[in-house]
């Protein structure tokens, strides 16, 4: 207030979505101060918005709506205001490269030709068994496992050939189906940001995923498939990845960088949250350049 952030501050809600519930806010200040505010379902009653007064004793760096994510929301970025600075010459492409250089730099990753990845997990506390194995540039295998039930998922893309088996039975695919498995199988899909897989925009403002500050990019496909990543203002490294494919949400939160062979760091921990369901995976094998088989693509 009066451009002093120790008088306190004014914070303004917007119900974007016209759903009256309460409201938990969650605040954190530069000098490490938190609280959590609680606001009942009454103040939606005057209208959409609502403005409180909040006694600050520093300047806000973040304000997080719904903490815990116990509200039906399709759009939870909404629930996150940063009070973070952009620093200035921060651009798109910026980001990019520097997000490149962090896991390995884009030499190296031209020049991987396989990759590996044997995870094991759970789907909302359900054990799978999951490897995916690449081949640049446009081959991909990825065999399921859900011991529980005796399933099993086996999928293959070589070139524009997309087939899947469940239990050995083929499953009808739509082009739509097809085109998606293509598109989220990319390895290192920033390599070819403004070329074929559109052009990356970078939010304006810092963000936060889970306490850390990020840049936000956005690309748009031609097909209108969006993807939003963010990336560690101070590591470079991508945080958080929210795909909207076919009008469906896909969250994936990654962590724990390693170096999976030949200077290449990727995620060993992500945690993914699909049609309500919550995915943990991770990485226990990694190989790069193992020298894959074209026959395995078959």
């Amino acid at each position: 207030m009066q451009n002093d952030p120790v008088k306190g501050a004014l914070i303004t809600l917007e119900n974007l979505g016209e759903m009256a519930l309460p409201v938990t806010a969650a605040i954190t200040e530069a000098n490490g101060k938190t609280s959590t505010i609680k606001l009942p379902v009454e103040i939606w009653q005057r209208g959409g918005s609502w403005t409180f007064q909040y006694p600050s004793t520093s300047k806000i760096n973040l304000v997080v709506l719904d903490p815990e994510h116990v509200l039906p929301d399709i759009d939870p970025d909404n629930n996150t205001f940063s009070g973070i600075a952009m620093p200035a010459g921060i651009t798109a492409s910026s980001v990019i490269k520097k997000y490149l250089d962090a896991v390995g730099g884009a030499d190296k990753l031209r020049n991987i030709k396989d990759l590996t990845i044997v995870v094991n997990g759970q789907i909302s506390g359900i054990q799978i068994q999951q490897t995916n194995q690449h081949k640049m540039p446009d081959q991909f295998l990825q065999d399921l496992k859900v011991p529980a039930y005796n399933l099993t998922r086996h999928t293959v893309v070589n070139k524009d050939s997309v087939k899947t088996l469940q239990n050995n039975q083929p499953i009808q695919l739509t082009q739509s189906d097809k085109s998606l498995i293509r598109q989220s199988q990319k390895l290192f899909p920033e390599l070819s940001y403004g070329t074929a897989t559109g052009t990356p925009v970078l939010d304006p403002g810092v963000k936060m995923v889970d306490n850390q500050p990020a840049y936000l990019i956005t690309v748009t496909s031609a097909n209108g498939n969006v993807v939003k990543s963010y990336y560690d203002m101070n590591s470079g490294l991508k945080l958080r990845e929210v795909r909207n494919f076919s009008g469906y949400n896909t969250t994936s939160d990654y962590a724990d960088y390693r170096n999976a062979g030949n200077g290449i760091k990727i995620p060993y921990d992500t945690k993914t949250t699909l049609f309500g369901e919550n995915i943990e995976l991770k990485v226990t094998e990694a190989k790069v350049n193992s020298g894959l088989a074209d026959s395995m693509f078959r």
